[in-house]
């Protein structure tokens, strides 16, 4: 019992001594830091020096807010200050400015406050002073505000920047020196915003450079760029000049307006003439004859006489205007003629002449019809000079319906023969007689062009050539010591040969044709047998499509071959005999869809390393070589049915020609070349022969071998032996026959 009293007074003496202990602020440890609302850059206003924020203190949370305000850093800082409400403080809506910023710098912000719990921070954001200086714009000058030795300049203020301009103006820059023009040298500000100002003394036709500036307490703004403009000469303008009527024997009256003094009152305005039209800067008023005009009529005009002219004379008059800047002649010069019995005709220079494609344009005038209309016109051209009815290579006559209203002409003439120099002279006729223009001298284009790229292989003839794939290729022959088989092609846009992929075996006597792209080689031997297998060549690569029939004794060397349609016609060559080897005449077609040979009868004449050309439904085959003993029947025949045991004659062989093996179509004639350098034209208009000229390069180390080549519409001349090689471009268009 007395153990039971024990504990409970214990416990009553605890429970007392609770009860004692002293009162808490409960309010305070429930408490926390206060909150602010959303703070944002709609929070700001600035300039380039301030930054007025204000922010909102929605909640003290339970302890008196004793300090707020605004806590800021530069964005590249981590230095922080701040700045503090000095007049109130608890909760609630706040300003405060935070000054001595630098313009243009970014500034972190974020508001704070203080309470018993702590200090709370609101957003932070980022903020931009304002830049302290503004920008200015130069204006484009144009041409009324600028003359010899001024121009008005004007800039724009387009961002003012802030506090007040201390100066202004514009910097002039020229190759010599810079020089500035601000406020106090008269420098104009128009409605704050616009700077206006007249540069004088400047140098006429001189290039220079300007830029507007403004200087604030922040700086110097200059413009967006410098603008250039060029000061005129300041000379005066003149219109153009004429003849007044028409010119007499001895004198005559010229008429030019003046349009512009320019920027200087004019001292001087007439005419000045002389006869020397080739040297530049002539006529001129310092090294010629002058009249002057005593005055200027309705719209500026003024007019002068020229007078103690010769007869029969060419002029050529300019009009002039002086004032204190210079001398301005008129843009053009006109040529006078003073009256005469015999007219007057004039060839005008030739490098005004249209030269193209075997044609010379040449233009003059009719100055002067002389005392009588004229009878007769006529150009003569000569390669030596004063060429003349009495000497001449050519003439074009022509008559004055051909002259325009201004009695000017316009005449081509054909045949003239390139790579040489040609005098020409005029002639015009009436009853008085005639009389010679002025003799002028020019050069046509050559017919042959430079040496292309010299041949990389080993030197050959007799070998077999085609065109292909914007390429010229050259297939195996005889070196001298024996059969090559190698290939090479020649590519004319990079003039550059190149060896690609050789035949099977050696190649002599092959004859390839073609058809666009697609390349057959027929026939031929190799050192050691006749080739009875036909190729294809594609991809540089050398493919068996087909063979010859033994049976129908179809080896040969140098039959002449070519595609029509879908078949290869294999015609002549020559091939073992009874005793030795004979020329034949045997036609051969190759059906290169059913894939089998076939008989076609006989060629008119045997025909060895004969040439042929396919144009359309139309084939052109003949020439080759000369017999070597009996009578030359060589000959060119056409087929047109595709029959090809019909042919028809078109012409014998001309009795100069050698041996000829290849040939090109070029513009209704055929081209071909024989192995002594001579190139032949067969036209098939007018179905006659024309030689032409021949390569200029020669080889003397015989063998020689020679073919002619068309590609991409301009033909290539190839000369060989064992030892050297020529590859020209030939130009048929300025090539004539020979005579």
């Amino acid at each position: 019992m007395k153990q039971l009293y024990f504990i409970i007074t214990i416990l009553s003496l605890l429970l007392f001594g609770c009860l004692e202990d002293p009162e808490m602020n409960t309010g305070l440890q429930n408490a926390l830091k206060p909150e602010f609302e959303k703070f944002s850059g709609d929070d700001i206003t600035k300039t380039a020096t301030t930054i007025l924020a204000k922010a909102t203190i929605k909640k003290e949370n339970g302890s008196p807010v004793t300090e707020r305000g605004f806590q800021y850093w530069e964005e590249k800082s981590s230095s922080t200050r701040k700045v503090t409400d000095e007049e109130k403080e608890g909760k609630g809506t706040y300003s405060l400015t935070i000054s001595q910023l630098t313009d243009g710098e970014t500034y972190m912000i974020c508001p704070y406050a203080i309470n018993g719990v702590g200090t709370s921070y609101g957003d932070t954001i980022k903020v931009n002073t304002n830049p302290g200086t503004g920008r200015v714009k130069t204006s484009v000058i144009d041409d009324e505000s600028v003359d010899a030795t001024s121009v008005d300049v004007k800039g724009i203020i387009a961002e003012k920047g802030e506090g007040d301009y201390e100066d202004y103006g514009f910097r002039l820059f020229n190759a010599e020196k810079d020089t500035t023009f601000n406020k106090e040298r008269g420098v104009e500000l128009r409605d704050d915003s616009v700077l206006v100002y007249t540069i004088k003394g400047l140098e006429p036709n001189t290039e220079y450079f300007v830029e507007a500036y403004v200087k604030n307490k922040f700086g110097t703004f200059s413009s967006d760029g410098k603008v250039k403009f060029t000061t005129k000469d300041g000379l005066p303008k003149l219109g153009s000049i004429s003849i007044k009527g028409e010119a007499a024997y001895d004198y005559v009256d010229l008429r030019a307006q003046l349009i512009s003094e320019g920027d200087s009152a004019v001292k001087e305005f007439g005419f000045c003439w002389g006869t020397d039209i080739k040297t530049p800067g002539r006529p001129n008023i310092e090294e010629d004859s002058t009249v002057q005009a005593l005055s200027l009529g309705d719209d500026n005009f003024f007019e002068a006489r020229i007078e103690n002219l010769k007869a029969a004379t060419n002029y050529y008059v300019i009009a002039y205007a002086t004032n204190a800047f210079g001398t301005r002649y008129s843009n053009d010069t006109i040529r006078v003629v003073t009256k005469r019995d015999l007219p007057t005709i004039f060839l005008n220079d030739p490098s005004t002449y249209v030269i193209d494609t075997g044609v010379v344009t040449i233009g003059g005038e009719l100055q002067s019809e002389g005392k009588t209309p004229v009878t007769k016109l006529a150009i003569y051209y000569s390669s030596t000079s004063a060429p003349g009815p009495k000497n001449y290579e050519g003439k074009k006559e022509f008559t004055t319906a051909d002259l325009d209203e201004d009695k000017k002409f316009n005449i081509s003439i054909e045949g003239i023969k390139g790579g040489k120099n040609y005098y020409l002279r005029a002639y015009a006729t009436n009853e008085s007689g005639d009389t010679p223009s002025n003799e002028v001298k020019f050069t046509t284009p050559s017919i042959f062009g430079n040496d292309l790229a010299t041949f990389p292989g080993t030197g050959r003839v007799e070998f077999a050539t085609f065109c292909a794939n914007n390429q010229i290729y050259v297939l195996g022959g005889s070196s001298g010591t024996g059969y090559v088989k190698d290939l090479y092609g020649y590519s004319p846009s990079e003039n550059k040969w190149a060896a690609l992929a050789s035949y099977k075996e050696s190649a002599y006597g092959v004859s390839v044709c073609t058809q666009d792209d697609n390349v057959y080689a027929v026939a031929g031997i190799t050192s050691a047998r006749w080739y009875t297998e036909l190729y294809t060549y594609s991809s540089n690569t050398w493919t068996q499509f087909a063979s010859l029939e033994s049976d129908k004794k179809m080896e040969c060397i140098f039959p002449t071959s070519f595609v029509y349609k879908d078949s290869i016609i294999l015609i002549g060559g020559e091939s073992l005999g009874e005793s030795n080897l004979a020329v034949r005449d045997t036609i051969y077609r190759y059906d290169m869809i059913n894939q089998e040979w076939a008989g076609c009868g006989n060629f008119p004449v045997p025909i060895k390393a004969g040439v042929s050309i396919t144009s359309g439904d139309s084939v052109f085959v003949g020439l080759g070589n000369k017999p070597e003993d009996g009578p030359d029947e060589r000959g060119l025949w056409i087929n047109t049915s595709g029959n090809w045991s019909n042919w028809t004659r078109l012409a014998e062989t001309p009795p100069e020609m050698k041996n000829v093996c290849s040939g090109v179509l070029f513009k209704d004639c055929l081209y071909y070349i024989d192995n002594g350098g001579v190139i032949w034209r067969f036209n098939l208009t007018t179905k006659d022969w024309s030689k032409m000229s021949s390569f200029p390069k020669k080889l003397t180390n015989t063998p020689v071998d020679y073919r002619i080549f068309l590609l991409n519409d301009t033909i290539y001349i190839f000369l060989i032996n064992y030892y050297s090689s020529y590859l020209k471009t030939y130009d048929p268009l300025w090539d004539v026959p020979q005579k």
